[in-house]
């Protein structure tokens, strides 16, 4: 049953990323968990005291969401909180065999400086906290007051009129092309992540002059290695501000 109070507006078709929760391999977003139950047909991610996530390549430009699907087998009502950088935005009750769906809007304050939050699920009421699906939406781009009654940081927002593009979002053997374009002369910082936020390449990095850039990414790391398949981010830094696109890579 979805909180008709933090239902979903204006998603992107697809979600940005999965956080991997119930799998026998703790998930790279995940950092605190004690391991996994299965229930029905949903296994999760539990923790005696709380559980703990890291959210990284979130652009100051957009606003994103949070779906978390809540399951329980015991017989009493379970109660944790959602926490956000220590800021409670939810507290979810849920009860025996039925899964609760809650959306909640990430603050922008949150991840206009560094991009990423920290997120808790705390035990409240119950054995322990227990999380069955964690999703992140990219939703439509910030307008001043989309902060969902939260206070804005004093971080600038990106200029939307500078555009920053991939060319073969899903990346094969002939690599993809980013495309960025800067106002002034200034700093630039063009580089590749892997799904845990670790830097694959660095692509560009130093002073450039105003106009458009074009770097191509052949799928490979610093050493020159094809790095494996899966998902990437391309982080590009300038002006003070950073925008975040996604690829796939495929081979």
């Amino acid at each position: 049953m979805e909180n008709p109070l933090l239902c979903p507006r204006n998603l992107t078709k697809n979600w940005y990323y999965d956080c991997g929760v119930g799998d026998s391999v703790q998930s790279q977003f995940c950092l605190v968990r004690d391991g996994i139950a299965e229930w029905r047909d949903y296994q999760v991610d539990y923790a005696r005291e709380g559980l703990r996530y890291r959210l990284p390549f979130l652009n100051p430009a957009y606003i994103y969401k949070v779906r978390a699907i809540y399951f329980q087998a015991s017989r009493d009502t379970w109660v944790n909180d959602f926490d956000l950088e220590g800021r409670r935005v939810a507290r979810v009750s849920y009860s025996p065999l039925q899964p609760e769906t809650v959306w909640v809007t990430i603050p922008r304050d949150l991840y206009a400086d560094d991009c990423e939050v920290t997120l808790d699920i705390s035990r409240v009421a119950g054995d322990y906290a227990a999380v069955a699906g964690l999703r992140l939406y990219q939703c439509s781009p910030y307008r001043q007051g989309d902060d969902g009654g939260v206070r804005a940081g004093s971080a600038a927002v990106p200029a939307e009129a500078l555009p920053f593009s991939v060319v073969g979002a899903s990346l094969s053997r002939r690599g993809i092309t980013l495309s960025y374009q800067v106002g002034a002369p200034e700093f630039a910082s063009l580089r590749i992540y892997d799904a845990r936020g670790a830097v694959v390449r660095v692509l560009a990095s130093g002073q450039v002059l105003p106009g458009r850039h074009v770097v191509r990414w052949d799928g490979t790391d610093v050493g020159g290695r094809r790095v494996p398949a899966g998902t990437y981010f391309c982080r590009l830094d300038r002006g003070g501000t950073s925008q975040v696109r996604k690829v796939v890579l495929t081979r």
